[in-house]
């Protein structure tokens, strides 16, 4: 089962292999993403990944339909790639 949650809190449930170009063709002026997370003994962190259209969506994994707006677009560049910071 492929589960894709909307911005609206609707989910979709899925059965059948699709590509993410599906759900952004039916949801224009929105990306497909999905949320990784990777924790040891010691730590945990968590990134953001942005589907490009050809993507195959996979079963037993949760994705995101969001907004593409300026504010959205600035949080997930950010959490994807976190830009370093000056030493204080």
């Amino acid at each position: 089962m492929i589960c894709i949650i909307h911005d609206s809190d609707y989910m979709d449930e899925i059965s059948r292999v699709v590509c993410a170009d599906n759900f952004m063709k039916a949801n224009p002026n929105h990306i497909l993403c999905i949320f990784i997370s990777h924790a040891s003994e010691f730590s945990a962190a968590c990134r953001v990944d942005v589907l490009p259209p050809t993507a195959e969506l996979h079963h037993k994994k949760i994705y995101f339909l969001m907004p593409t707006s300026e504010e959205k677009a600035e949080l997930l560049s950010w959490t994807s790639s976190p830009k370093k910071r000056d030493k204080i």
